[in-house]
């Protein structure tokens, strides 16, 4: 699965993350960042819905941010199956 074809469910994704982030733990980019091994730079670019984190750094995202996927996995399943639907019609 290439993730960059995926724009609505990585733009989902970073909004649960900027949410859990700033409203639910209060806590910076940086910290966030120094917390789970990972550059600002390219943390910023998936709460941007820029870009979808790599499994391992997705999973310490979950854990550090106590974002429980119950929540969210359903829509962001239903995202990630419209859009591929959606690239199946145009590619025919």
């Amino acid at each position: 699965m290439n993730e960059k074809n995926f724009p609505d469910a990585q733009l989902f994704f970073g909004k649960v993350m900027k949410e859990h982030r700033r409203v639910r733990k209060n806590i910076s980019m940086e910290t966030l960042a120094e917390n789970i091994g990972m550059d600002s730079n390219n943390l910023t670019r998936v709460e941007r819905g820029e870009q979808f984190p790599k499994t391992v750094t997705l999973l310490k995202l979950i854990y550090e941010l106590d974002i429980k996927l119950e929540e969210y996995l359903p829509e962001l399943i239903e995202l990630i199956k419209d859009e591929e639907k959606n690239k199946r019609k145009r590619s025919q």
